[in-house]
């Protein structure tokens, strides 16, 4: 009986090695998944970063293309405004000949 008392408790001890071995090798594929899952939210922080740098650069190449539009409106109002210094030196000019030649507009009034 000593015998079969030996081999029987063997008989247990491999049985309960190999559920110890299946459920370390369920662990370590448990951790391996977790791992992945790390990376993939680590990747997925990543593209969040990349998505807000890139919405960023969105806002400030719009607000360079609103400056650019304000320094365009800009220039057409100092050529509006040069257009004007002309014609008021036009029209001083104009003046300026009909003074000379004493030609007198009815509804030219000299302002006081």
């Amino acid at each position: 009986m000593g015998c079969d008392a030996g081999l029987f408790s063997f008989k247990h001890f491999i049985h309960f090695a190999r559920r110890i071995a299946s459920i370390a090798r369920s662990y370590k594929e448990i951790a391996s998944i977790a791992r992945s899952y790390k990376e993939i939210a680590s990747t997925a922080r990543s593209y969040k970063e990349i998505a807000s740098i890139a919405r960023s650069y969105k806002e400030i190449a719009s607000t360079a293309r609103s400056y650019k539009e304000i320094a365009s409106i800009a220039r057409s109002y100092k050529e509006i405004a040069s257009t004007a210094r002309s014609y008021k030196e036009i029209a001083s000019t104009a003046r300026s000949y009909r003074e000379m030649c004493g030609f007198r507009d009815p509804f030219y009034r000299k302002t006081k």
